[in-house]
């Protein structure tokens, strides 16, 4: 998991997104992520294109510490941890593949960026990329993140 925060911008970075129901703070998953009573290991799907909650859910049905949210509960759970004042771009790496897409916040849109680093063909293959968040950008314009997002292809 990875943070970088400046005046203006938030950009959150992690694998599997330990962002879930009864996490109360961006501390909560800063310092310990595996802390099953505060955080759990979630993925965002969206059901109105067919998407369902994964096998992740079957280690988790016990405790409910691994779940899929849809984009809006993911945008109510970082609403609830982020800070207020500064919008934030939230970059995953669960769906094995590259993409930018808008998630409801705070009445607005953040900006989730999916990007996948695996050349394993089953995965993202030939397309495997790393994302490149231009802050200079984002922080010129931290109404257009898209615009500070690009995807550099794994050689």
């Amino acid at each position: 998991m990875a943070f970088y925060e400046s005046d203006e911008v938030l950009v959150v970075g992690h694998h599997t997104g330990y962002f879930g129901e009864q996490v109360d703070k961006l501390g909560d998953i800063a310092f310990n992520p595996r802390e099953i009573d505060r955080a759990v290991w979630s993925k965002i799907i969206h059901p109105q294109i067919g998407e369902k909650p994964g096998s992740i859910e079957k280690y988790g049905r016990e405790t409910g510490d691994y779940v899929s949210f849809d984009p809006q509960k993911q945008g109510e759970i970082l609403d609830r941890i982020l800070p207020k004042n500064k919008p934030a771009i939230l970059v995953t790496g669960h769906n094995h593949s590259n993409f930018t897409e808008n998630i409801p916040f705070r009445g607005g849109q953040m900006l989730r960026v999916e990007n996948c680093v695996s050349r394993h063909p089953s995965r993202a293959g030939e397309g495997a990329s790393f994302v490149e968040i231009r802050l200079a950008d984002l922080t010129q314009d931290p109404k257009n993140p898209e615009q500070a997002v690009s995807f550099k292809k794994v050689k």
